[in-house]
Protein backbone atom coordinates (compact mmCIF):
# COMPACT_ATOMS: atom_id res chain seq x y z
CA UNK A 1 0.00 0.00 0.00
CA UNK A 2 2.65 2.50 -1.12
CA UNK A 3 1.62 6.13 -0.24
CA UNK A 4 3.24 7.61 -3.86
CA UNK A 5 4.06 10.56 -2.01
CA UNK A 6 7.76 10.03 -1.11
CA UNK A 7 9.35 12.55 -3.75
CA UNK A 8 6.58 14.79 -3.72
CA UNK A 9 5.61 17.55 -0.99
CA UNK A 10 3.62 16.84 1.39
CA UNK A 11 0.79 19.79 0.30
CA UNK A 12 0.82 17.98 -3.09
CA UNK A 13 -0.13 14.43 -1.15
CA UNK A 14 -2.69 16.29 1.07
CA UNK A 15 -4.28 18.28 -2.08
CA UNK A 16 -4.48 14.63 -3.65
CA UNK A 17 -5.86 13.26 -1.07
CA UNK A 18 -8.66 16.09 -0.22
CA UNK A 19 -9.35 15.67 -3.92
CA UNK A 20 -10.04 11.99 -4.23
CA UNK A 21 -12.50 12.58 -1.48
CA UNK A 22 -14.62 14.04 -3.65
CA UNK A 23 -14.91 12.17 -7.09
CA UNK A 24 -17.39 9.88 -8.55
CA UNK A 25 -15.90 6.95 -6.96
CA UNK A 26 -15.58 8.32 -3.44
CA UNK A 27 -18.68 9.97 -3.41
CA UNK A 28 -21.88 8.76 -1.43
CA UNK A 29 -19.64 7.77 1.38
CA UNK A 30 -17.58 5.61 -0.99
CA UNK A 31 -14.79 6.11 1.01
CA UNK A 32 -14.21 6.06 5.02
CA UNK A 33 -11.52 6.88 7.16
CA UNK A 34 -10.55 4.48 9.99
CA UNK A 35 -8.43 5.50 13.22
CA UNK A 36 -7.50 3.61 16.07
CA UNK A 37 -7.43 6.02 19.30
CA UNK A 38 -8.55 6.37 23.03
CA UNK A 39 -11.76 6.26 23.19
CA UNK A 40 -11.59 7.45 27.17
CA UNK A 41 -8.85 10.56 25.78
CA UNK A 42 -11.03 13.45 25.50
CA UNK A 43 -12.73 14.15 22.60
CA UNK A 44 -10.48 16.54 19.70
CA UNK A 45 -7.53 15.72 21.35
CA UNK A 46 -7.20 11.93 21.07
CA UNK A 47 -3.98 10.47 19.46
CA UNK A 48 -4.46 8.67 16.49
CA UNK A 49 -2.41 5.42 16.96
CA UNK A 50 -3.17 3.49 13.72
CA UNK A 51 -5.23 4.54 10.88
CA UNK A 52 -6.57 3.32 6.92
CA UNK A 53 -9.39 3.61 4.88
CA UNK A 54 -11.62 2.03 2.97
CA UNK A 55 -13.43 2.05 -0.31
CA UNK A 56 -16.13 0.80 -1.43
CA UNK A 57 -16.19 -1.35 -4.79
CA UNK A 58 -18.67 -2.35 -7.03
CA UNK A 59 -18.57 -6.38 -7.89
CA UNK A 60 -20.55 -9.37 -9.25
CA UNK A 61 -20.83 -12.76 -7.46
CA UNK A 62 -21.45 -15.60 -8.92
CA UNK A 63 -22.08 -19.40 -7.87
CA UNK A 64 -23.05 -22.16 -10.09
CA UNK A 65 -23.77 -19.47 -12.84
CA UNK A 66 -25.91 -17.28 -11.07
CA UNK A 67 -24.76 -13.69 -10.96
CA UNK A 68 -25.77 -10.72 -8.14
CA UNK A 69 -24.74 -7.82 -7.75
CA UNK A 70 -22.79 -6.69 -4.08
CA UNK A 71 -20.28 -4.78 -2.68
CA UNK A 72 -16.85 -5.44 -1.15
CA UNK A 73 -14.92 -2.68 0.71
CA UNK A 74 -11.29 -2.15 -0.41
CA UNK A 75 -8.95 -1.38 2.46
CA UNK A 76 -5.92 1.09 1.96
CA UNK A 77 -3.25 3.20 3.92
CA UNK A 78 -2.60 1.48 6.54
CA UNK A 79 -0.39 3.94 8.63
CA UNK A 80 1.27 3.46 12.49
CA UNK A 81 3.51 6.44 12.78
CA UNK A 82 6.93 5.09 13.90
CA UNK A 83 6.75 6.18 17.26
CA UNK A 84 3.49 4.17 18.15
CA UNK A 85 5.14 0.98 15.84
CA UNK A 86 5.90 -2.00 18.11
CA UNK A 87 2.52 -1.86 20.39
CA UNK A 88 0.39 -4.32 18.27
CA UNK A 89 -1.90 -1.01 17.92
CA UNK A 90 -2.40 -1.97 13.89
CA UNK A 91 -2.84 -5.23 14.89
CA UNK A 92 -5.37 -4.13 16.90
CA UNK A 93 -7.15 -1.79 14.20
CA UNK A 94 -7.07 -4.15 11.20
CA UNK A 95 -8.67 -6.97 13.50
CA UNK A 96 -11.30 -4.87 14.58
CA UNK A 97 -11.47 -3.39 11.29
CA UNK A 98 -12.87 -7.07 9.59
CA UNK A 99 -15.32 -7.65 11.44
CA UNK A 100 -16.84 -4.34 11.05
CA UNK A 101 -16.65 -4.17 7.38
CA UNK A 102 -18.66 -7.31 7.30
CA UNK A 103 -21.60 -5.43 7.69
CA UNK A 104 -20.33 -1.66 7.08
CA UNK A 105 -22.98 0.52 4.49
CA UNK A 106 -25.03 -2.87 3.86
CA UNK A 107 -28.65 -1.79 3.12
CA UNK A 108 -31.15 -4.39 2.45
CA UNK A 109 -33.07 -1.74 0.72
CA UNK A 110 -30.99 -1.54 -2.07
CA UNK A 111 -30.15 -4.70 -3.51
CA UNK A 112 -26.96 -4.46 -4.92
CA UNK A 113 -25.73 -3.01 -1.33
CA UNK A 114 -27.47 -6.17 0.41
CA UNK A 115 -24.77 -8.47 0.60
CA UNK A 116 -20.61 -7.52 1.34
CA UNK A 117 -19.05 -11.33 0.70
CA UNK A 118 -15.49 -9.85 1.37
CA UNK A 119 -13.39 -7.46 1.65
CA UNK A 120 -9.91 -7.15 -0.27
CA UNK A 121 -6.67 -5.57 0.87
CA UNK A 122 -2.83 -5.29 -1.22
CA UNK A 123 -0.31 -5.54 0.82
CA UNK A 124 3.27 -4.21 0.74
CA UNK A 125 4.38 -5.99 3.98
CA UNK A 126 4.23 -9.68 2.43
CA UNK A 127 1.96 -11.91 3.40
CA UNK A 128 1.69 -13.03 7.10
CA UNK A 129 0.56 -9.86 8.64
CA UNK A 130 -2.95 -9.44 7.28
CA UNK A 131 -3.06 -13.44 6.65
CA UNK A 132 -2.60 -13.63 10.69
CA UNK A 133 -5.69 -11.13 10.83
CA UNK A 134 -7.69 -12.74 8.48
CA UNK A 135 -6.99 -11.46 4.94
CA UNK A 136 -5.71 -14.31 3.19
CA UNK A 137 -3.10 -14.14 -0.05
CA UNK A 138 -4.36 -14.81 -3.09
CA UNK A 139 -2.33 -15.30 -6.82
CA UNK A 140 -0.25 -12.28 -7.20
CA UNK A 141 1.80 -12.07 -10.11
CA UNK A 142 2.52 -10.12 -13.33
CA UNK A 143 4.14 -9.63 -16.56
CA UNK A 144 7.37 -7.25 -16.64
CA UNK A 145 7.97 -5.17 -20.00
CA UNK A 146 10.91 -2.45 -20.74
CA UNK A 147 9.82 0.59 -22.17
CA UNK A 148 10.55 1.50 -26.08
CA UNK A 149 11.22 4.94 -27.29
CA UNK A 150 8.20 6.62 -29.11
CA UNK A 151 8.80 6.21 -32.97
CA UNK A 152 6.62 7.99 -35.18
CA UNK A 153 7.29 5.56 -37.33
CA UNK A 154 6.05 2.71 -35.56
CA UNK A 155 3.03 4.93 -34.24
CA UNK A 156 1.64 5.34 -38.15
CA UNK A 157 1.73 1.69 -38.80
CA UNK A 158 0.59 1.00 -35.67
CA UNK A 159 -2.51 -1.59 -35.15
CA UNK A 160 -3.48 0.21 -32.31
CA UNK A 161 -5.12 3.68 -31.92
CA UNK A 162 -4.65 5.98 -28.49
CA UNK A 163 -7.50 6.04 -25.89
CA UNK A 164 -8.71 9.36 -24.42
CA UNK A 165 -10.63 10.21 -21.36
CA UNK A 166 -13.79 10.48 -23.41
CA UNK A 167 -13.41 6.79 -24.94
CA UNK A 168 -13.33 5.47 -21.23
CA UNK A 169 -16.88 5.69 -20.15
CA UNK A 170 -18.75 3.31 -22.97
CA UNK A 171 -15.74 0.88 -23.00
CA UNK A 172 -15.94 0.52 -19.35
CA UNK A 173 -19.94 0.21 -19.87
CA UNK A 174 -19.20 -2.68 -22.18
CA UNK A 175 -16.89 -4.28 -20.03
CA UNK A 176 -19.11 -4.65 -17.03
CA UNK A 177 -21.65 -6.26 -18.95
CA UNK A 178 -18.51 -8.60 -20.33
CA UNK A 179 -17.35 -9.07 -16.75
CA UNK A 180 -20.72 -10.17 -15.93
CA UNK A 181 -20.85 -12.69 -18.97
CA UNK A 182 -17.60 -13.75 -17.83
CA UNK A 183 -19.07 -14.52 -14.38
CA UNK A 184 -22.31 -16.47 -15.95
CA UNK A 185 -20.43 -18.97 -17.60
CA UNK A 186 -17.47 -19.89 -15.12
CA UNK A 187 -17.31 -23.66 -14.45
CA UNK A 188 -20.02 -25.27 -12.75
CA UNK A 189 -17.99 -26.03 -9.51
CA UNK A 190 -17.98 -25.51 -6.15
CA UNK A 191 -16.01 -22.43 -5.99
CA UNK A 192 -17.97 -18.93 -5.44
CA UNK A 193 -16.32 -16.71 -8.26
CA UNK A 194 -15.86 -13.09 -7.73
CA UNK A 195 -14.87 -9.92 -8.92
CA UNK A 196 -14.87 -6.62 -8.55
CA UNK A 197 -16.67 -3.93 -11.78
CA UNK A 198 -14.32 -2.89 -14.16
CA UNK A 199 -16.56 0.66 -14.00
CA UNK A 200 -15.89 4.17 -15.12
CA UNK A 201 -16.05 5.22 -11.60
CA UNK A 202 -13.22 2.77 -11.25
CA UNK A 203 -11.04 3.57 -13.79
CA UNK A 204 -11.28 7.38 -13.52
CA UNK A 205 -10.12 7.57 -9.80
CA UNK A 206 -6.95 6.00 -11.06
CA UNK A 207 -6.97 8.66 -14.19
CA UNK A 208 -7.57 11.43 -11.49
CA UNK A 209 -4.90 10.45 -9.23
CA UNK A 210 -2.55 10.12 -12.31
CA UNK A 211 -3.43 13.63 -13.68
CA UNK A 212 -2.60 15.14 -10.21
CA UNK A 213 0.32 13.59 -9.93
CA UNK A 214 1.48 13.74 -13.48
CA UNK A 215 0.96 17.71 -13.72
CA UNK A 216 2.71 17.89 -9.81
CA UNK A 217 6.20 16.69 -11.97
CA UNK A 218 5.83 17.81 -15.49
CA UNK A 219 3.05 20.68 -15.28
CA UNK A 220 0.94 18.43 -17.71
CA UNK A 221 -1.41 15.49 -17.35
CA UNK A 222 -1.37 12.69 -20.11
CA UNK A 223 -3.96 13.03 -22.51
CA UNK A 224 -3.14 9.39 -23.41
CA UNK A 225 -4.98 6.45 -21.24
CA UNK A 226 -4.95 3.54 -23.02
CA UNK A 227 -5.24 2.23 -26.58
CA UNK A 228 -7.37 -0.35 -28.55
CA UNK A 229 -6.54 -2.25 -31.87
CA UNK A 230 -8.66 -4.45 -33.76
CA UNK A 231 -11.84 -3.86 -36.05
CA UNK A 232 -14.02 -1.01 -35.19
CA UNK A 233 -17.32 -3.55 -34.31
CA UNK A 234 -17.69 -4.60 -31.13
CA UNK A 235 -16.46 -8.31 -30.83
CA UNK A 236 -13.12 -8.54 -32.08
CA UNK A 237 -11.41 -5.59 -30.43
CA UNK A 238 -8.96 -5.62 -27.93
CA UNK A 239 -8.47 -2.45 -25.59
CA UNK A 240 -6.28 -1.58 -22.88
CA UNK A 241 -6.36 1.09 -20.06
CA UNK A 242 -2.85 2.13 -17.87
CA UNK A 243 -1.87 4.40 -15.55
CA UNK A 244 1.40 5.84 -14.53
CA UNK A 245 2.72 5.21 -10.86
CA UNK A 246 5.34 7.58 -9.38
CA UNK A 247 7.19 5.98 -6.29
CA UNK A 248 10.24 8.32 -6.33
CA UNK A 249 12.33 10.47 -8.21
CA UNK A 250 12.05 10.53 -11.98
CA UNK A 251 15.11 9.26 -14.26
CA UNK A 252 16.25 6.99 -11.20
CA UNK A 253 15.80 3.59 -12.04
CA UNK A 254 15.84 2.48 -8.27
CA UNK A 255 12.35 4.16 -7.78
CA UNK A 256 10.49 1.39 -9.42
CA UNK A 257 8.08 4.17 -11.55
CA UNK A 258 6.05 2.35 -13.54
CA UNK A 259 2.74 2.18 -16.00
CA UNK A 260 0.01 -0.25 -14.83
CA UNK A 261 -1.96 -1.29 -16.98
CA UNK A 262 -5.30 -0.97 -15.32
CA UNK A 263 -7.50 -3.44 -17.27
CA UNK A 264 -7.04 -5.58 -20.44
CA UNK A 265 -10.22 -6.76 -22.25
CA UNK A 266 -10.29 -9.45 -25.33
CA UNK A 267 -13.62 -8.92 -27.27
CA UNK A 268 -13.10 -12.24 -28.96
CA UNK A 269 -11.39 -15.04 -26.29
CA UNK A 270 -9.56 -16.44 -28.99
CA UNK A 271 -5.49 -17.93 -29.25
CA UNK A 272 -5.03 -16.87 -33.12
CA UNK A 273 -2.66 -14.58 -35.11
CA UNK A 274 -4.93 -11.47 -35.45
CA UNK A 275 -5.87 -11.34 -31.69
CA UNK A 276 -2.02 -11.82 -30.87
CA UNK A 277 -0.94 -9.40 -33.67
CA UNK A 278 -3.30 -7.06 -31.89
CA UNK A 279 -2.19 -7.44 -28.78
CA UNK A 280 1.11 -6.61 -29.23
CA UNK A 281 0.05 -3.44 -30.50
CA UNK A 282 -1.67 -2.43 -27.47
CA UNK A 283 1.14 -3.43 -25.18
CA UNK A 284 3.77 -1.73 -27.74
CA UNK A 285 1.95 0.91 -27.43
CA UNK A 286 2.26 0.81 -23.74
CA UNK A 287 5.35 0.65 -23.86
CA UNK A 288 6.16 4.00 -25.40
CA UNK A 289 3.89 5.85 -23.42
CA UNK A 290 6.28 4.47 -20.68
CA UNK A 291 8.87 5.64 -22.05
CA UNK A 292 7.40 9.20 -22.94
CA UNK A 293 6.75 9.52 -18.97
CA UNK A 294 9.47 8.23 -17.87
CA UNK A 295 8.55 5.32 -16.25
CA UNK A 296 10.83 2.39 -15.36
CA UNK A 297 8.71 -0.72 -16.84
CA UNK A 298 4.96 -1.90 -17.53
CA UNK A 299 3.63 -3.88 -15.59
CA UNK A 300 0.36 -6.30 -16.15
CA UNK A 301 -0.94 -8.11 -13.39
CA UNK A 302 -2.14 -11.96 -13.16
CA UNK A 303 -2.28 -12.46 -17.07
CA UNK A 304 -4.87 -14.97 -17.82
CA UNK A 305 -3.54 -18.17 -19.64
CA UNK A 306 -4.70 -17.04 -22.79
CA UNK A 307 -2.52 -13.92 -22.88
CA UNK A 308 0.36 -16.07 -21.94
CA UNK A 309 -0.39 -17.64 -24.85
CA UNK A 310 -0.75 -14.61 -26.86
CA UNK A 311 2.45 -13.50 -25.32
CA UNK A 312 4.00 -16.43 -26.92
CA UNK A 313 2.23 -15.82 -30.08
CA UNK A 314 3.90 -12.66 -30.66
CA UNK A 315 7.52 -10.72 -30.77
CA UNK A 316 6.77 -10.09 -27.20
CA UNK A 317 8.24 -13.74 -26.25
CA UNK A 318 11.48 -13.41 -24.69
CA UNK A 319 11.09 -9.55 -23.83
CA UNK A 320 8.73 -10.16 -20.72
CA UNK A 321 9.31 -10.80 -17.46
CA UNK A 322 6.82 -12.76 -15.20
CA UNK A 323 6.77 -12.20 -11.18
CA UNK A 324 5.37 -13.86 -8.41
CA UNK A 325 5.20 -11.00 -5.87
CA UNK A 326 5.70 -11.98 -2.42
CA UNK A 327 6.01 -8.59 -0.70
CA UNK A 328 4.63 -6.07 -2.46
CA UNK A 329 0.74 -5.38 -4.17
CA UNK A 330 -0.06 -8.78 -2.38
CA UNK A 331 -3.63 -9.43 -3.60
CA UNK A 332 -5.16 -10.22 0.15
CA UNK A 333 -9.12 -11.32 0.90
CA UNK A 334 -11.01 -11.78 3.78
CA UNK A 335 -14.19 -13.91 3.19
CA UNK A 336 -17.30 -13.27 4.62
CA UNK A 337 -19.58 -15.78 2.23
CA UNK A 338 -20.58 -19.15 2.77
CA UNK A 339 -17.95 -21.62 3.34
CA UNK A 340 -13.93 -20.92 3.08
CA UNK A 341 -12.52 -17.93 1.59
CA UNK A 342 -9.54 -19.82 0.28
CA UNK A 343 -7.83 -20.17 -3.10
CA UNK A 344 -9.27 -23.69 -3.53
CA UNK A 345 -13.09 -21.71 -2.90
CA UNK A 346 -13.33 -18.71 -4.08
CA UNK A 347 -12.01 -17.57 -7.65
CA UNK A 348 -11.14 -14.09 -7.98
CA UNK A 349 -11.48 -13.13 -11.19
CA UNK A 350 -9.92 -10.42 -13.17
CA UNK A 351 -7.82 -9.54 -10.33
CA UNK A 352 -6.30 -6.38 -12.52
CA UNK A 353 -4.51 -3.59 -11.13
CA UNK A 354 -7.66 -1.48 -11.88
CA UNK A 355 -9.07 -3.16 -7.87
CA UNK A 356 -5.93 -1.78 -6.28
CA UNK A 357 -6.87 1.38 -3.94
Amino acid sequence: MKNGAKHHPKSDYVHREQYLASVPLTSDDGMTYWCLVDKNAPPNSREIYASCESLRKRAFISKQGKVEEVIIHSVGSVFCAPKNRGHRYASRMMTELGEILRTWQLDENIPERSQIPASILFSDIGKKFYADHGWLPFPSSHIALLPIPKDPKVLESSLATPLKSEDIPDLCTLDVEYTRKVLERAPPDTKTHIALLPDHATIQWHHLRENLMSTSIFGRAPAIKGAIAGTHAPGSRIWAYWTRGYYGPIDNPASGNCLHILRLVLEDETNNDDNARNFEAVLRYAQMEAAEWKMNGVQFWNPTPLVEQLIARSSLRGEHVRVEREEESVASLMWYGEGEGTVENVEWCGNEKYGWC
